[in-house]
């Protein structure tokens, strides 16, 4: 996907987009963390553009590409708020941050084929190390069922006939998914230490460490090694 988007520089905005992501990924590298939105912001517009393009041109695949360029873009932005959290010892505050990052690299990857996912495995290699400097272990996961959802492409139930989109396939530059518009009842809420989404953190009451001891192991790993990809 990458690979073919940079391919069409011929294009205009893509040739702009292509430029912009390296300058912010060069300032990424030095450790400069500020604006962290100021290149893709300045590119924005060039990607919706680039989707008219594909449609003009009857070209999915650059309409689909557009749009993991677009996530890539925005991994490396997310890198560089959480990185500056971590710079001004906001642990507490970094972590949602940190799996921010972690979805975004998850779901560029999941798009593009193993050969050539670049620094992917890399960055994702990286923030699960620091994951596990963290003092969380405990988290909520929520069961219940689901009486009516749509597809965020068609609007047919996924589980009709009528729905030919796959969840999580990308079509025309949209990612189809189930959108849930009613839930029959909540059954459960679990305790687990390995749930799909670790941003609903249990803090265990009879912890009473303080905030510098709780995060004394990622403390001291930032005061030993410098924060670069």
């Amino acid at each position: 996907m990458i690979e073919y988007f940079i391919g069409k520089r011929d294009i205009p905005q893509v040739k702009d987009i292509v430029l912009l992501l390296n300058k912010k990924k060069e300032r990424l590298s030095h450790n400069d963390f500020s604006e962290p939105y100021r290149e893709y912001k300045e590119c924005e517009k060039n990607f919706d553009e680039i989707l008219e393009v594909a449609k003009k041109q009857n070209d999915e695949v650059l309409a689909n590409s557009q749009y993991v360029v677009r996530k890539y873009f925005l991994l490396f932005c997310n890198l560089c708020i959480y990185f500056e959290l971590l710079k001004e010892k906001r642990y507490k505050s970094s972590w949602d941050k940190l799996q921010d990052c972690i979805d975004l690299a998850k779901m560029v990857g999941s798009y593009i084929e193993m050969e050539n996912r670049l620094e992917i495995p890399k960055v994702l290699h990286l923030l699960s190390s620091y994951e596990t400097l963290y003092p969380y272990t405990v988290f909520t996961s929520s069961e219940y069922i689901i009486s009516k959802s749509h597809c965020s492409i068609c609007g047919q139930s996924m589980l009709s006939l009528s729905c030919q989109h796959i969840k999580g396939k990308l079509y025309w530059g949209e990612v189809a998914v189930e959108v849930i518009d009613e839930i029959k009842t909540f059954q459960a809420i679990a305790l687990v230490s390995h749930p799909e989404d670790k941003r609903c953190v249990i803090e265990l009451p009879d912890d009473n460490r303080t905030e510098v001891e709780k995060f004394k192991k990622i403390d001291q790993f930032l005061e030993l090694n410098q924060m670069k990809l």
